[in-house]
């Protein structure tokens, strides 16, 4: 993504030493419906429906900065989080072309992913390259104080001499080779933004190739597919027709960003000056989700945004959100940063300066909560997984017990209201990993249909989960019982 790289550039020509920075309340009656259904046969990444609506949580593709940390982590799963896209550089996981995977780098990879296991969070590794791969990584960081992000000036193109596609393959071969099976593991984004490469056939090939060096060691995980000019979704079609891909485990995924804007994601201008309409950006990828259908394709937003310092966006966005969910194309909003101890001070102050309007940070910061990301929540979904005591047949879902527990999954520490249809039977919390149960009342004889949201700490309410539907019959108890010995 552009925003923070045109930040730290301009940054960079003032101060010398830096190069990159990565409500709904009145609003409500602004919010459309979608415009188009596309009834795509896309899946989710990480489990359940609808479409998961996730975030890219951005730092360990740069020098200076680190991985997200556990509470990081503990924080967007708070907001109804289940889906994260996380850049990484391949010049840090891999410093030479065709050498071994940095093991420092990669430690710090798998920790991330161990945190995120743990509370049920699936992760999208992103190349975060744009089609790049700077050979002069170490010295042009040893000349700027250390720092250094990918998709430098100086760095060159995947498919040139310099940066064969052959080394492209070795690098996704071995990263495969090293992650596979990690509970966490919801993908592998080969390549962020491929653009001007050397010729039209240039990506293609390159992710092809990819493809065929990942399926060798990984059969298993979804692999997701950028489109070339920036994996535009309003230019998808014309740009990306002959992207076709082969997957020997048939399970491709086409990702494609887009901004809601006239200067690729910047929002140089405001809402007005744009002309934007709440229906903005259903237009805009409307392009991508009609190839999905037209090619039965499975599909993923891996980048989209809006400035959060200005209500006007929300309406836009959330529109976005509905169509994308109501055809089963995930999504993931750039983008979530949070300073560390360990972060450079002019870091934590460009992370920090909201007001900028091409700073799309949603994180808390300065206590404050994102619009953007309380619309995230607003569009989670908990589930109801399981009842007990079952003692029917499982598959029937009726049980003689008229007490019944459920469990659930959802946001973490957050607050659950249970109801039967539309009667509140009573609210319960769930913990940190979104994990939680409800004690029913003594329940009536006959059906019943269980359904639950969840309510933040800023009082954002998810949507409904899928009803359970339950049936009541204390005469099961008796078609159970073995016959008496004569």
């Amino acid at each position: 993504m552009v925003q923070y790289k045109a930040l730290a550039d301009s940054s960079l020509r003032i101060l010398g030493c830096i190069l990159l920075l990565a409500l709904l309340v009145g609003c409500a009656e602004n919010i459309s419906p979608p415009a188009f259904q596309f009834h795509t046969s896309a899946e989710t990444l990480w489990g359940g429906a609808p479409a998961s609506i996730g975030v890219n949580m951005d730092g360990a593709e740069y020098s200076w900065c680190s991985y997200p940390n556990l509470k990081d982590l503990e924080y967007v799963k708070s907001e109804g989080v289940n889906l994260v896209r996380l850049p990484i550089a391949w010049e840090m996981m891999q410093p030479k072309l065709d050498g071994p995977l940095n093991s420092t780098y990669f430690a710090e990879l798998k920790g991330f992913l161990g945190n995120a296991a743990s509370l049920g969070i699936g992760v999208v590794i992103d190349l975060h390259n744009s089609g790049t791969y700077n050979l002069n990584w170490a010295k042009d960081a040893a000349a700027n104080s250390g720092i250094e992000a990918p998709d430098a000036s100086d760095a060159s193109k995947l498919g040139s001499a310099s940066v064969p596609i052959t080394a492209f393959a070795n690098f996704w071969y071995q990263l495969a080779t090293a992650t596979k099976g990690n509970p966490a593991l919801a993908g592998y984004d080969i390549m962020n933004e491929p653009n001007k490469m050397p010729t039209a056939n240039t990506w293609p090939a390159a992710a092809q190739a990819a493809v065929n060096a990942i399926r060798s060691a990984d059969v298993i995980t979804p692999i997701i597919v950028e489109g070339d000019n920036w994996a535009s979704a309003q230019n998808w079609p014309t740009i990306n027709i002959n992207l076709k891909i082969v997957d020997s485990a048939n399970d491709i995924i086409f990702s494609a960003h887009q901004y809601f804007d006239t200067s690729g994601g910047h929002y140089v201008k405001s809402y007005i000056q744009e002309g934007d309409t709440p229906n903005t950006g259903v237009q805009e990828i409307a392009p991508f989700l009609q190839w999905l259908q037209a090619n039965n394709f499975k599909g993923y937003v891996g980048e989209l945004g809006v400035p959060s310092n200005d209500p006007q966006w929300i309406p836009l966005l959330n529109n976005v959100l509905n169509v994308l969910q109501a055809n089963g194309v995930p999504a993931t909003i750039w983008n979530f940063a949070l300073p560390s101890s360990t972060d450079p001070l002019w870091w934590v102050s460009q992370i920090k300066n909201t007001s900028v309007p091409e700073n799309l940070n949603i994180a808390p910061i300065n206590g404050q909560i994102s619009p953007v990301m309380a619309l995230i929540f607003q569009h989670s979904f908990p589930a109801i997984i399981s009842y007990s005591p079952n003692r029917g047949t499982v598959s029937d879902n009726m049980t003689d017990a008229s007490v019944l527990t459920l469990t659930g999954l959802g946001a973490g520490d957050s607050t659950v209201n249970v109801y039967d249809g539309a009667a509140l039977l009573g609210t319960t919390t769930s913990n940190a990993n979104g994990a939680w149960n409800f004690m029913t009342a003594v329940l009536a004889t006959g059906a019943h249909s269980f359904t639950a949201i969840e309510i933040n700490s800023s009082g954002d309410i998810s949507e409904p989960s899928s009803a359970l539907t339950v049936t009541i019959a204390p005469a099961i108890r008796s078609t159970h019982l073995t016959a008496p010995l004569l």
